[in-house]
Parts: C-alpha cells; structure tokens; sequence
C-alpha cells in the first residue's frame, strides 16, 4: 500500500487496454462463473496507470500476481513521453524449500 500511496496519491487515472482477456472458467455459467469474466483486458497482469496531479509525470503500476514470468509490451497513445523513466521493482523472497515429509509413526508393536 506505501508504494501505491507514494506513486499514486493526489493521481489522475488513465485509462488501460489490452490485449490479453482473462479466459473463461470451466464450470456452469450463473454457478461456478459469470457469464462475462470478471478480469481485465491485460490478463494476468493487473495494469493501472495515473498522471501526476501536475500532469508532469505518468505513473504505470504492472503487477503480476503469477510464479511465471510475463511479458508486457507498452504502448502510449496520446501523449508524447519525455524526459528520464524510473524503474522500480518488487520480488518476492526465493520460494523457501518444501518441508521434509513428516515420517509415519508406529506404535512399539509396529501398528500405524
């Protein structure tokens, strides 16, 4: 939340398009899914964008919520782009090792 807040606070949105649907669930359409899906246009990526209050500065958010890498071509349109770009990004911590297997456990008899 700090990093949308210091990025983001006072912003004005800009609209986001795409390419890339989210593709339908399996299941019964009005149970297991609704019939339009739900996710954006830039699927699996979570794109948001918003000009600085100022309108100095563009401010592009792309989150991948998935263990795989994606790839993300940007496009502007109406606007002309100048100056320095800033780069930041956020990782998570190496996928710790699964826990060893909890070995079965017997009874001095030698029943589970």
């Amino acid at each position: 939340m700090k990093v949308l807040h210091d990025h983001f606070a006072g912003a004005l949105p800009v609209a986001v398009a795409g390419n890339s649907p989210q593709r339908p669930g399996n299941g019964v359409v009005g149970i297991d899914n609704s019939a339009k899906p739900s996710g954006s246009p830039t699927f699996p990526l979570d794109v948001f964008a918003a000009l600085s209050a100022d309108r100095k500065t563009l401010a592009i958010s792309v989150i991948n919520p998935t263990e795989a890498s994606q790839v993300c071509d940007l496009t502007l349109t109406g606007v002309q782009a100048s100056g320095p770009a800033r780069v930041s990004q956020l990782t998570a911590p190496a996928a710790a090792a699964p826990p060893a297997p909890t070995p079965e456990w017997a009874d001095s008899a030698g029943r589970r």
